[in-house]
């Protein structure tokens, strides 16, 4: 009998972790053998600090072996304007390539996408009982004096034009072109 495997995806769990510099040095191979880039000891260096600067990096193992991560870092949507907010830009989504269609990616976006949800509420949160205490004890509050500083509104990246199945991954889950 002939079973075609590619019919039929594994069923693992998929355990995401923080990036320390313990399993850095995981990364690093996991993106040498996933893109065909190089990637010097400043990325590496920089990813390590995303998180305490807003960003947020994740790890998908299973079983024990790095199967896939997301780098990002938080940019100004407009550098001339801060109050325009904040994207997260990914730097690098990434998973090895037996693995692909498997939904390890698709898992590192919904928990990007999950991690700002919670952030956008806490900020609503904090900025709803800041409102509360100012027209309690002032009278009234300006809710726009800080526009949309700090806040993330978007997630933005770049994909070879030649990356297909990158390009219809994104596109799937809900990105566009925005290339001119």
């Amino acid at each position: 009998a002939v079973i075609d495997v590619a019919a039929k995806k594994p069923s693992f769990r998929l355990v995401l972790v923080d990036l320390t510099d313990k399993n850095i040095g995981q990364v690093r191979l996991l993106n040498e053998l996933t893109f065909p880039v190089r990637y010097g000891d400043h990325f590496y260096e920089g990813i390590l600090t995303y998180k305490d600067n807003g960003g947020f990096v994740k790890l998908a193992y299973m079983c024990d072996v790095l199967v896939g991560s997301i780098a990002c870092r938080v940019m100004p949507i407009d550098p001339k304007d801060p109050t325009k907010g904040m994207k997260m830009y990914i730097m690098t989504l990434s998973v090895l390539p037996m693995y692909r269609r498997c939904g390890v990616a698709t898992t590192l976006l919904r928990s990007l996408e999950e991690e700002l949800s919670s952030r956008r509420e806490s900020i609503r949160v904090e900025k709803e009982a800041k409102a509360r205490s100012a027209s309690h004890h002032h009278g009234q509050h300006n809710h726009g004096e800080e526009g949309y500083a700090g806040q993330v509104l978007k997630i933005s990246l770049n994909v070879q034009i030649n990356n297909i199945s990158a390009i219809g991954f994104y596109q799937k889950h809900g990105f566009s072109n925005t290339t001119h």
